[in-house]
Formats: C-alpha cells, structure tokens, sequence
C-alpha cells in the first residue's frame, strides 16, 4: 500500500475490521506500506489492529517519508495469537520494520521481531505479554510538550505497560498488554490527544469502528 499526500493536504485512513494473518504452510506473507506526506500536510493514520495467529509467517515493512512541516501520526497493534481462546503464538515468526525519515534523513528505526524464542526471553522482549503497540506521531514540538502534559496526569491499568518518548521531532508511544481493546482504546486516545493540539478540536472515534 502507498499512501502520497500533496502539500497542505489532509486524510485520516483507518480500516474497517482487524487485519488478520492466518496459519502459514511455510511462505511468507509480505506487507509493505509506503507514506509520503509532503509540505504543511497532515496524515492521520490510524488501523484496527493486526491479528497473527499461531503458525502465522509475516514480513512486514513500514517506510514513512515526511517533509520537516508535515505532520503524521500512525499507529501499529498486534495481537499475537488469540489470547482469549488461550491459544498463544508459539509457532511461526514476525518480522516488522518501521522506518521513518524527515527530508530524507533517517530518524527512527523501529523492529518488531516475534518467534518461538521470543517468550523464552521475555525480560528483553514482549515481557510475556500477547500484544504489542507503537504510536509515531511527527509534528510541532510545542503540540508534543501539551500531549506530555496531558499524559503525565493519565493512570493505566497496572496489566498494561506503557512508556512515552519524545525525541528529535518524534513522539513515540509503545505498549505491551494482555487485552487488546484496552491498548487499542490508549493508542487512540492519544491520538485524539495529539489531534486536539493540532487542530483545536477532538475528534470523535470514527464510526467504522464500531461496526
């Protein structure tokens, strides 16, 4: 997928249910999504989740190219495996990079790598827990210090760990949890966070999620 935005364009793209990644018989799935967002232009982007089930066999690969008075933010779920059913991701391999570059320079370089070791090594991985999130967001550093401000007066479910960096232009929020929803419903509210700053206004959740 590849998504260009001309400048002083706007779009928010979500999806309409989860994507999901089933049982592999050994080929490689590939996911390759592209973003351009050019001069005073703003992407919003912001899925449901991925779903990979156990035997799964992905590689993955964001780009995300940003002009220095674009902004962006986007985020990535995963449940891995499904956890309700207590049938875990103990098979099969996650291969995942994000890249993300301002006037072409390299800022940000972000791996997402699960396999049957993985959960042997939880103290430097996933800490056993079956989902995983990363909001990016781009955009003035003024906007981010009031997102900050915000985030240091919100409390979490003791389940969830979550940690919020702010470095080089970049917001970057990652999470690990046992609930999907609850890290899905964290991710989009600090989206609407940072849309409010941007924009002055909420946003409502969009409406295709909830059918």
């Amino acid at each position: 997928m590849s998504i260009s935005l001309e400048e002083g364009a706007q779009a928010l793209v979500t999806t309409p249910g989860a994507t999901r990644f089933y049982r592999s018989d050994g080929r490689i799935a590939h996911v390759d999504q592209i973003f351009h967002v050019a001069p005073d232009a703003r992407l919003e982007f912001v899925p449901l989740e991925n779903i990979a089930f156990p035997n799964a066999n992905l590689r993955t690969r964001n780009d995300i190219h940003l002009s220095k008075s674009a902004k962006f933010v986007g985020f990535d779920i995963w449940t891995l495996g499904q956890p309700a059913s207590n049938a875990h991701f103990e098979q099969g391999q996650i291969d995942g990079l994000t890249k993300v570059f301002v006037e072409e320079r390299l800022l940000l370089c972000e791996r997402l790598r699960v396999s049957a070791e993985t959960w042997t090594k939880d103290a430097a991985s996933l800490r056993g827990k079956p989902v995983a999130g990363t909001l990016i967001a781009y955009g003035s550093p003024d906007d981010f210090h009031a997102v900050c401000e915000w985030w240091r007066n919100q409390t979490h479910p003791a389940d969830i760990l979550v940690g919020l960096t702010v470095m080089d232009g970049l917001l970057v929020l990652r999470g690990l949890a046992d609930n999907t929803e609850q890290l899905f419903m964290l991710m989009a509210t600090c989206w609407q966070q940072i849309r409010l700053h941007w924009t002055g206004e909420l946003p409502d959740l969009p409406r295709i999620w909830r059918t």
